[in-house]
């Protein structure tokens, strides 16, 4: 009998587990749960006019500026900018303008840190589009004066104004990944000068069309430009 009885005792014990058990998660379930925090508001961008002409723009993560519109006296100015961009993220950086009549033009897409420069035409209000993880910057200025054909750097960028020289033949070289573009902007029109897919040396012939003329260079590496010998 008393192996029995030890059983049976056993048998009830485990059972009132399992039914405190069962009690347990039941009311577990039944408790209410904390409510989320509220979603965190995205901090808009600040915007700094820097002294005589241009225009700094500086946030962290993806947000959107208002229109800012050119002024005489100051600020953003109308005609060629140049805008310079950086950011210190680790995913998806993208930055479009988007003027007055809702046409968006893309400046920078990229993955991680960034640091680059692209023109911009300004003729009205524009506004910013970023989609970023990190902090960015924007700096908006007028094109530099005083530029000179030879050219040389790293990643995108783009010149001062240079007098443009005769026609003739350009050593071309570039240490990019990916795709390698160079382009002459000038008061007569403007020409691809170079395109490349990932490094290339090679020389051209460039026609400069009427000046003034700036370079504009996309890549992802460094890259030099000159006259060849």
């Amino acid at each position: 009998m008393k192996p029995t009885n030890r059983r049976k005792k056993t048998f009830l014990h485990n059972g009132r587990m399992r039914f405190w058990l069962v009690a347990l998660l039941l009311v577990g379930c039944a408790m209410p749960q904390k409510p989320a925090g509220p979603t965190p508001v995205p901090e808009p961008p600040e915007v700094q006019l820097l002294p005589g002409r241009g225009v700094v723009i500086s946030g962290h993560g993806t947000s959107q500026t208002d229109p800012i519109t050119p002024q005489y006296d100051g600020g953003l100015n109308v005609g060629i900018d140049v805008v310079s961009l950086s950011h210190d993220g680790h995913s998806t950086f993208v930055v479009s303008a988007i003027n007055e009549n809702q046409q968006a033009e893309p400046l920078a897409s990229a993955v991680g840190a960034y640091q680059g420069q692209r023109p911009l035409v300004v003729a009205g209000p524009v506004a910013f589009q970023v989609t970023a993880d990190g902090n960015w910057r924007l700096t908006i200025q007028p094109i530099a004066q005083g530029g000179t054909p030879n050219f040389k750097g790293s990643g995108d960028a783009v010149s001062g104004y240079f007098t443009p020289p005769a026609s003739g033949s350009w050593q071309i070289s570039d240490e990019a990944q990916s795709q390698f573009y160079v382009y002459a902007h000038c008061l007569g029109g403007s020409v691809l000068v170079a395109q490349a897919d990932g490094p290339t040396q090679s020389t051209n012939q460039v026609d400069f069309p009427r000046g003034p003329c700036f370079w504009e260079v996309r890549a992802d590496g460094d890259w030099s430009l000159a006259p060849a010998p």
